[in-house]
């Protein structure tokens, strides 16, 4: 056994080392793609349940491999093309968590939004319970103090839990982002890897080669040990166990709030995620290695302690290795922290950017947004949200000490966040896929979760069994998938839900898609002067001039005035959400919206922002008039035309094919010359075409009334644009 004094210095020392590591990374900030870190960090996917769960589950299966593990390697080996879509549409969207991008999905539902952010708290507050637990249990193991009987100074998971509360509030919650990542976490999430990979093999090695003498005598003694040679025999039910356990492994590198922010939030390029497609599955296998060997020397050695949750601690302690058991106490520390760290920080920012903070907007709507919400109120949210997180962790690891072993819980808790599944994958697979569908399956699927395995795990006089957990975790996602699609066949989709639909799902119509989307922004305007006192708010001089460099133009220069062009103002929304999330972005950007006419000035400031930011693409620029009442087009500095909308066509009744993307001007001229449009039935054709054409070369504003053969009367305006073109507009006034 180890004297209390030394456990407690390793630990405080170890707790000191993570901060100085994590401090040192945020200093020395970098946004160059660092693939190994981010591999590193991917690793902390292994909880205690990999470093002591996964030895017990191997003492009582035998298997040879964790089935959840072997999930995660299939994942990264055959569904990157997935996973670096989702990297893109994370990136492009700026989305902050799992409840953001499915309730972005799903129409941009807040309502959706926070019941998913719910559902991951419920799922992690008893998952992050099982961390401290994890903690006390190999605490009390290798000093030999009962965890129940130690006085309350010696509660190192309570002291652990401190750290974790000031660790993920110092380096989690420090300042606001408009791009949420947090590069000293992931240096001290990277290091723990290495630590608890090094420590489970230092272990391994040791049992492997110290007390047998390597893999073929260890072999050769299970296979004279009853007990250790069952492990080795297959068992009833036992495939099907596996391949459930593997699916829950798989479905977790999407839907565990801790690997999503890893994955796709901190990545910062994806050549990081390419490296990891190989790199990752070789750390998974490392830390797998020697689970099967561990246990089988346990059950050989100590079969009365197979059940144990550190069965790991148990062949050190015999052999009376204090060094060794040190090691792996400090391994097991480390897994215990990383997970703490990443999950209360990636749930601190769900629950207050997707929760909390809309909640709060919404309750405030009637007064004003702009002076009500500061930094520093999200922020504090946001760190009080991270404290309350873990004490309530810490306070459900009490009254449940002594309940189910780490692997249970830990599956049940995968369960409920693979509810979530269906309508990440079907939202990113099926455009249809609409917001009803989405909360009828996780209703229904949370439902069934709730009384197949959260009700019999709280009753201590029924065992909740392996067969009867993957029994639940199938049941309930095939009620959550049905109800999701028969749901989504049978109600229709809402205008938002069907063009976010096309965004996530069909890429390819992203641009019309964008059109649509901003629909409602150009009936509702915001001035660059309104926009600019939000976004000062919440952007420090780098943030301001890393947009100024994604946008292309210095947002400080734009006159105050001046309304933001439609697609400019959905992507600082963009933006704007990655420092306070999707919902409370949309509802702050719409507190700053003015019900406005559209203005022939307005039109040619967007089209010259739309000629420098997209060069004159086509499907963009006309997507930003083509819902706008007057009718619009819009030609290049050669004369051809290159956007317009409905109202244009249905105006001048254009033959259908007429009006196509690159035709002339003067081609437009001469047709409209020829049915009459320009004054007298004996007007000189290429007298008026001539006209008009040097109107345009000249860049000459005009403001005049045409009445049509019809009888409409219409008013023609137009404006040229500095970097040459024209903006016309054309309004029925008759």
């Amino acid at each position: 056994m180890l004297a209390i004094s030394v456990v407690l210095f390793a630990a405080f020392a170890y707790l000191v080392l993570l901060f100085t590591i994590a401090s040192r990374g945020e200093r020395r900030h970098t946004l160059e793609p660092r693939p190994w870190r981010y591999t590193l960090a991917l690793g902390v996917h292994c909880t205690t349940w990999a470093f002591y769960g996964t030895v017990t589950q191997a003492a009582q299966y035998g298997w040879w491999f964790a089935p959840t593990y072997l999930g995660a390697i299939c994942i990264f080996l055959f569904a990157h093309q997935f996973q670096l879509k989702m990297l893109n549409l994370v990136k492009e969207q700026n989305l902050t968590s799992i409840a953001d991008l499915i309730g972005s999905r799903y129409g941009k539902s807040h309502l959706l939004a926070a019941f998913v952010a719910i559902i991951c708290l419920i799922a992690l507050v008893p998952y992050i319970a099982l961390q401290l637990r994890a903690v006390a249990a190999s605490f009390a193991a290798v000093t030999g103090i009962e965890a129940n009987a130690a006085p309350w100074f010696l509660d190192l998971a309570a002291g652990v839990g401190l750290a974790m509360i000031a660790f993920s509030i110092l380096f989690g919650a420090r300042r606001l982002s408009l791009a949420e990542q947090h590069p000293g976490l992931m240096d001290a999430v990277a290091f723990e890897s290495i630590v608890k990979l090094v420590a489970f093999c230092i272990v391994g090695i040791f049992v492997t080669y110290q007390l047998f003498d390597g893999i073929n005598d260890l072999i050769l003694s299970a296979a004279d040990n009853q007990q250790a040679r069952a492990l080795l025999e297959p068992e009833a039910n036992g495939v099907y166990i596996y391949i459930t356990h593997m699916i829950l492994g798989a479905l977790a590198m999407f839907v565990l709030p801790r690997q999503f922010q890893v994955n796709f939030i901190e990545n910062t390029s994806p050549e990081e995620l390419k490296k990891a497609r190989w790199a990752f599955p070789l750390y998974l296998f490392a830390i797998n290695f020697f689970i099967l060997p561990i246990a089988l020397a346990g059950v050989i050695l100590a079969p009365e302690a197979r059940t144990d949750d550190t069965f790991l601690l148990v062949m050190p302690i015999l052999a009376e290795r204090p060094d060794i058991s040190l090691i792996a106490f400090i391994g097991g520390l480390s897994t215990s922290t990383s997970m703490v760290i990443m999950a209360t920080l990636a749930l601190g920012i769900m629950i207050s950017n997707d929760v909390i903070t809309p909640l709060w907007l919404r309750a405030r709507r009637s007064g004003n947004l702009l002076s009500d919400l500061t930094p520093q109120g999200v922020l504090l949210t946001r760190r009080l949200t991270m404290v309350i997180i873990v004490v309530l962790a810490y306070v459900y690891h009490k009254l449940t000490e002594g309940g189910l072993p780490l692997v249970s819980n830990g599956l049940i808790a995968m369960a409920l966040l693979s509810q979530l599944a269906p309508s990440m994958f079907g939202g990113l697979l099926w455009a249809k896929a609409n917001r009803e569908g989405a909360i009828a399956g996780l209703v229904i699927g949370t439902t069934v979760w709730a009384v197949l395995l959260l009700l019999p795990s709280l009753n201590p006089a029924r065992t909740l069994t392996d067969k009867a957990i993957s029994d639940g975790v199938v049941l309930s996602l095939v009620a959550n998938i049905f109800f999701y699609i028969v749901v989504s066949l049978c109600t229709r989709q809402g205008r938002a839900d069907f063009h976010q639909g096309l965004i996530f799902a069909r890429p390819e119509h992203k641009a019309s898609s964008m059109g649509n989307e901003h629909t409602d922004a150009h009936r509702k305007q915001v001035t660059w002067g309104r926009l600019r006192s939000v976004l000062s708010r919440f952007m420090d001089p780098k943030d301001a001039q890393g947009l100024d460099q994604r946008l292309g133009l210095s947002i400080a220069d734009v006159p105050e005035q001046r309304l933001v062009h439609p697609l400019l103002l959905i992507r600082l929304e963009r933006e704007l959400a990655g420092a306070i999330g999707s919902s409370a972005s949309r509802l702050l950007i719409g507190s700053l919206a003015r019900e406005s006419p559209v203005a022939v000035e307005e039109v040619v400031d967007w089209a010259s922002e739309a000629s420098e930011l997209y060069r004159f693409n086509r499907e963009l620029l006309q997507s930003s008039v083509e819902n706008i009442p007057q009718g619009i087009s819009v030609i290049d500095k050669e004369l051809r035309l290159v956007a317009w909308n409905r109202r244009y066509l249905e105006i001048f009744e254009y033959p259908e094919g007429l009006i196509r993307a690159g035709i002339t001007v003067e081609e437009i001229l001469r047709f409209n010359a020829r049915r009459g449009l320009f004054g007298r039935p004996d007007a000189d054709v290429e007298e008026e075409v001539s006209k008009r054409l040097s109107y345009l070369r000249s860049g000459s504003r005009y403001r005049y009334q045409r009445q049509q053969f019809n009888g409409q009367v219409i008013e023609l305006q137009g404006n040229p644009m500095p970097d040459g073109g024209f903006v016309m507009t054309f309004t029925d006034i008759t």
